[in-house]
């Protein structure tokens, strides 16, 4: 999962690696996560990080994190 800063943020970047044949989905993340702001997140398959990484520097989109679902609590990477 990527967390970045907005919504509008995250709709970009699941449109954006949709067009590079990525899964994902838009999700609100924990506020464990993100401290509480109005952050929202990407999901997506863990296979598929680093395109997803290569795909969002590419086209300029910025996040504030990586993290993964680790024994139910979320890990930062």
């Amino acid at each position: 999962m990527i967390v970045l800063r907005s919504a509008t943020s995250a709709q970009r970047a699941g449109k954006t690696l949709a067009a590079n044949g990525i899964p994902t989905v838009i999700v609100r993340p924990p506020a464990s996560v993100t401290g509480g702001s109005c952050s929202h997140a990407v999901k997506f398959d863990c296979r598929f990080l680093t395109p997803v990484q290569e795909a969002l520097t590419k086209y300029g989109i910025s996040n504030h994190g990586v993290y993964r679902l680790d024994k139910g609590a979320f890990q930062k990477i």
